[in-house]
């Protein structure tokens, strides 16, 4: 048994090596996959340098070519500053250049005036009584307000528009003026039809006639077209409701490569005249619907003139029946206040005349007795004391006039007639009846101020 059981030790023994050895060989293999591991992120870590490196130099790169833009552009308005300031005094921008309503109206007077001195000279008259110069003929031929003035006017007159577009540097457009524009029967016919046609022309050197050109598609020069500058497609219509304010182009005539460079001015007036009577109905129907309009428009004026004018004359008579309201509450308020002061005057009078009234005497002695007359004829007599004042004789009146049924005064005088003499209720209102002379007895005549 001890065999066996150092067998069995020995067995066991035997056996822990092992397990040692394999504990062993995983340290080594975890030690091995570590050191792999690192070995990785070190042959990693050059790459990611790399990265790095590359990035920033990159941004510098940027940044760099960044300034060197500016600094070029700098550089760039720097030196073409002093250009732009010389082709601006080489050049300089003219009235007529630009879009706006000045310029156009500026190259229209342009045109209008360098066409009369280039192509009007003076002369003799001609056949029919117009003559071929003076500023007349030009003021009657082309109008001096820019194109976008002229097709309003047009529009708003019921006129065609005929457009002349001039190319100064092209060859035929001396020839087109002076054989053609200038022609005694061509002036004459635009003269007689100033009723109908407006005409308008411009430089295509301008802004106003290039745009002009560009809007009607002009490829040769010189060029003159008709325009209808209300739409005639809705012309036969009876209502003005489907007619539009756009414009038609009916006739455009240029005289280039593709037309024959005969400029004959009967050519010219055959073509524009007939193009004028062929739409002379249309526009007898534009005149008419435009007459019709401002008929309707100034009787509409004249009905709401009359509406205004009656709701004035409403609001005068209100307000002159409001014055009169006032006026008379106004009179109303001053007679109550009126009545009011001269009732508390008579009540304050009244009761001091009571106050400065003295009981009538008994005993004659040092009395005097006054027999006052009245208007009527009516006498009434008083004893007074020989000091009672004026004021109190007028007191005795106030009372008794006041308290009479029959005679009643509210403003009186007294006198007497021996010696005669009058009295002031003012100045002599202190004075005794004594001293006035009426002792023992006097008569005093009343006198109704306001009789």
């Amino acid at each position: 048994m001890d065999g066996n059981a150092n067998n069995g030790n020995t067995g066991l023994s035997s056996r822990q090596p092992r397990t040692s050895s394999i504990s062993n060989e995983g340290a080594n293999l975890l030690s091995s996959q570590q050191a792999a591991s690192d070995g990785a992120s070190n042959r990693n870590s050059p790459n990611a340098n790399v990265n790095n490196s590359g990035n920033s130099d990159m941004s510098r790169i940027t940044l760099l070519l960044n300034k060197v833009f500016v600094l070029i552009a700098v550089l760039l308005r720097i030196g073409l500053t002093p250009l732009q300031y010389l082709i601006a005094a080489l050049f300089p921008t003219r009235d007529t250049d630009g879009s706006s309503p000045r310029a156009a109206d500026a190259a229209a007077r342009a045109f209008a005036s360098n066409f009369q001195l280039t192509y009007l000279p003076p002369a003799p008259p001609v056949p029919g009584g117009i003559q071929n110069n003076g500023e007349a003929i030009v003021a009657s031929l082309f109008s001096e307000m820019g194109y976008a003035k002229c097709v309003a006017e047009a529009r708003r007159s019921t006129k065609l528009l005929l457009v002349y577009l001039h190319s100064p540097y092209h060859r035929d457009s001396t020839t087109f003026c002076r054989r053609v524009l200038t022609h005694p029967t061509v002036i004459n016919y635009l003269i007689a039809s100033n009723g109908r046609l407006m005409l308008w022309g411009g430089s295509i050197h301008t802004g106003d006639g290039l745009a002009v050109s560009t809007m009607l598609g002009v490829s040769s020069y010189p060029c003159v077209a008709l325009l209808s500058c209300e739409s005639t497609r809705d012309a036969s219509s009876s209502t003005s409701n489907n007619s539009s304010n756009t414009m038609e182009l009916l006739l455009k005539l240029e005289y280039g490569s593709s037309m024959s460079r005969t400029y004959s001015s009967s050519e010219f007036l055959t073509r524009i005249g007939a193009t004028v009577e062929a739409y002379q109905s249309i526009l007898d129907t534009f005149t008419a619907r435009r007459v019709a309009r401002e008929q309707e428009a100034h009787l509409r004026r004249e009905q709401d003139d009359e509406y205004l004018q009656a709701l004035e004359i409403d609001r005068l008579r209100e307000e002159g029946v409001a014055r009169e309201r006032e006026e008379v509450a106004r009179l109303e308020q001053e007679r109550v206040a009126e009545e009011e002061s001269i009732g508390r005057k008579k009540r304050e009078r009244l009761e001091a005349a009571q106050r400065d009234l003295n009981e009538e005497p008994t005993n004659p002695a040092g009395t005097c007795r006054i027999r006052f007359t009245l208007p009527t004829g009516a006498k009434v007599d008083r004893r007074f004391y020989a000091t009672d004042t004026i004021r109190a004789v007028e007191s005795f009146l106030l009372l008794h006039f006041e308290n009479s049924a029959k005679n009643k005064i509210e403003n009186f005088g007294i006198t007497t007639n021996y010696p005669k003499r009058t009295f002031d209720f003012v100045n002599d209102a202190q004075l005794t009846v004594q001293e006035a002379g009426l002792m023992p007895q006097a008569v005093i005549m009343i006198q109704d101020l306001d009789a």
